[in-house]
C-alpha cells in the first residue's frame, strides 16, 4: 500500500488511492479499531485527519515533535541522559 500512496501523490491520481484507504479504514473501524498508525509519510496526505471517526496517528508528525521535545530537553530520554 506504500508504494501505491507514493505513486498517488507523485502522479496526482489521488481520488482512487483515498477511496482504497478510506475504505480500508472504515473497515478497520468496523472491525473495532480504536486508532490508526499512520506509518508511512504520504498516508496523511491522502486520508486528512477529519475523515475517519477514530484517532489517527500520523508517525511523521510523532517523530518530529519527539524531536523537538529532545532538542529543548523536554522528553524523558533527554532528562534521563542529564
Amino acid at each position: 500500500m506504500r508504494e501505491r500512496a507514493t505513486r498517488s501523490c507523485a502522479s496526482g491520481r489521488l481520488a482512487s488511492s483515498q477511496q482504497t484507504y478510506l475504505r480500508a479504514l472504515e473497515e478497520l473501524v468496523a472491525l473495532g479499531a480504536q486508532g490508526v498508525v499512520l506509518g508511512c509519510t504520504e498516508l496523511m496526505l491522502l486520508v486528512g485527519p477529519a475523515r475517519v471517526d477514530v484517532p489517527l496517528f500520523d508517525t511523521t508528525t510523532l517523530h518530529a515533535e519527539a524531536a523537538v521535545d529532545y532538542a529543548l530537553g523536554e522528553s524523558g530520554l533527554a532528562a534521563a541522559q542529564r
